[in-house]
C-alpha cells in the first residue's frame, strides 16, 4: 500500500479537507493531492485490506499535516505516505524514528492534540 501510493500519487499543495472519503476518491481519480489526499488514499486502502488504522490530525500551532497510524502485529506505528524531499520512508515507524526522520516541522507532538491515540510501539 505504501509503495503503491508513493509511486501513483503526485504531490500538489491542494485538497478538500472537509471529507476524507471524497478526497480519497479524488486522489484515486486525479492521482495527485497534498498530505490530506495521501492520508485519505492510505486510509481507504488500509480499510479495504482490513488493516486497523486511524488518522493523525494537525495539532494547533503546528504545521498542518495529516497521516495515519497502523496496527501491525499488535503494535501501533506511524504510516505517513506523503513524500518528502529528503526521500525518507515513514512506513511503519516508531515515535523516535518518526521524529528523527521528520525533524521539527512534523513530529509526534501531533499526538498531543486532544484525540485519544493508542500506546505506540517502541520497537
Amino acid at each position: 500500500i505504501y509503495q503503491w501510493i508513493q509511486s501513483h500519487i503526485g504531490y500538489i499543495a491542494t485538497s478538500d479537507k472537509s471529507d476524507w472519503v471524497a478526497e480519497a476518491i479524488r486522489g484515486f481519480e486525479t492521482r495527485r493531492g497534498d498530505c490530506f489526499t495521501y492520508f485519505a488514499v492510505a486510509r481507504a486502502m488500509l480499510d479495504a485490506a482490513g488493516i486497523e488504522n486511524m488518522p493523525v490530525y494537525p495539532k494547533e500551532g503546528y504545521h498542518v499535516h495529516y497521516w495515519n497510524l497502523v496496527c501491525v502485529e499488535g503494535g501501533w506505528y506511524h504510516f505517513d505516505t506523503t513524500p518528502r524531499k529528503s526521500g525518507s520512508t515513514f512506513c511503519i515507524v516508531t515515535n523516535p524514528q518518526y521524529d528523527a526522520l521528520s525533524g521539527a516541522r512534523y513530529s509526534t507532538h501531533y499526538l498531543e492534540n486532544g484525540m485519544e491515540y493508542p500506546e505506540m510501539a517502541t520497537e
